[in-house]
């Protein structure tokens, strides 16, 4: 019952912050590192020290349901306009686009 109480509103805060960061940031750039945090996708870029975290939406219409940390690799290209509601994935000659879930 403890953890409910502590651990539901730290994770919402988290997400909330986690969210404005990625929202507001206009990302362009070669991916350095991708992982899992805050029950999120992480990823950093080469060029920049913020490690970036959000929640993409896995959408057939847009991506053929590829998970996104499953597909990225180093190396890989991301664009995202500050507030833009898609993220694109360049990998190779292939573009995957991903909507993602706000708080």
């Amino acid at each position: 019952m403890l953890f409910k109480f502590f651990a539901i509103p730290y994770t919402d805060k988290q997400w909330a912050t986690n969210y404005k960061t990625f929202n507001e940031a206009t990302i362009y750039g070669r991916i350095q590192n991708v992982g899992i945090k805050n029950h999120g996708t992480s990823f950093k870029l080469k060029t920049s020290p913020i490690e970036f975290v959000f929640y993409p939406r896995r959408e057939k219409k847009l991506n053929d349901s590829k998970i996104f940390d499953q597909l990225a690799e180093n190396g890989d290209s991301i664009v995202k306009p500050a507030f833009s509601e898609i993220l694109v994935l360049f990998k190779k000659d292939k573009a995957y686009m991903y909507s993602f879930q706000k708080k």
